[in-house]
């Protein structure tokens, strides 16, 4: 079964299910009532309209108060609500019944009770549903008010959370890259620390190796202050890239005390060395 959006009464059967004449009968002539009490009050023609309410309660005792309740609350012309507010107190001041006052005189038209007695519930019910329909629109205003402040609310924290998360991203992209630029940096120096340092010990190795060579050809006393002089230069060119290292390593390491003891210990054999090649010659 399919069903409309005005509502539950709306619902089309399948072809399987035989018409109800009466019903849709009934449902055509209330809307062309109610359709008619929309109209303009320049144009509503107030008796007209009561004699399609009268020949309606002849034929039908109850009304289909659901289709009324859904076009008012649906309707989205607040200009057909008013209308139907001043012609329903129209017809309402102008209707009367016999039994009401048999003595009444005037402009009013009079009705038979279960007629006026039809009208009233019908009044009561246009009444109901355009308080409903004002209530409706009310909560829907004060939740479209709540749901635009929960947006922009949530907006607001979105762009603070995303500017906060942006900014981590540049300090952390900023302290890779510092970090990158330095171990490039370390990694450069240690490079050129290692290579040097190679240099130096084969530098040496080879200088000892030319200089063991001359061992037969020259005396003991060269050859012991050739060898003072040569550990003095290594010793102090280790002990500098030791103290390189270390900063490199962000690790100071003291080396003043190494320093001067073995320099001052060299320093002792090559003065004794040179005192007593002086005093054998």
């Amino acid at each position: 079964m399919e069903k409309n959006n005005d509502s539950f009464l709306n619902a089309q059967k399948g072809s399987g299910v035989a018409r109800n004449e009466s019903f849709h009968k009934q449902e055509e002539l209330q809307e062309e009532i109610f359709s008619l009490i929309l109209t303009s009050p320049d144009n509503f023609d107030i008796n007209e309209w009561i004699e399609n309410f009268k020949s309606f309660s002849k034929n039908y005792k109850k009304l289909l108060y659901s289709k009324i309740s859904s076009r008012i609350i649906s309707c989205e012309d607040g200009k057909k609500i008013e209308n139907l507010t001043n012609n329903i107190s129209t017809v309402i001041e102008a209707i009367k019944t016999r039994d009401e006052d048999k003595n009444a005189e005037g402009a009013f038209i009079f009705v038979d009770k279960d007629c006026y007695t039809l009208f009233l519930k019908f009044y009561d019910h246009c009444n109901l549903a355009m308080v409903q329909r004002a209530v409706y629109l009310k909560t829907e205003q004060e939740f479209n008010k709540i749901s635009s402040e929960t947006k922009e609310a949530v907006n607001k924290s979105l762009e603070k959370a995303t500017g906060e998360i942006n900014n981590h991203v540049e300090e952390s992209e900023q302290k890779i890259t510092s970090l990158e630029k330095n171990i490039t940096g370390q990694l450069i120096s240690l490079i050129t620390i290692f290579t040097s340092l190679s240099f130096v010990i084969f530098g040496g190795i080879s200088s000892l190796s030319s200089m063991m060579s001359y061992v037969k050809k020259a005396s003991v006393q060269r050859i012991l202050f050739i060898g003072i002089i040569w550990m003095i230069c290594m010793t102090n060119i280790f002990m500098l890239f030791i103290k390189l290292i270390s900063k490199f390593s962000k690790e100071d390491v003291s080396l003043k005390g190494y320093f001067i003891y073995v320099n001052l210990c060299l320093m002792v054999l090559l003065i004794a060395l040179l005192i007593k090649f002086l005093v054998l010659n």
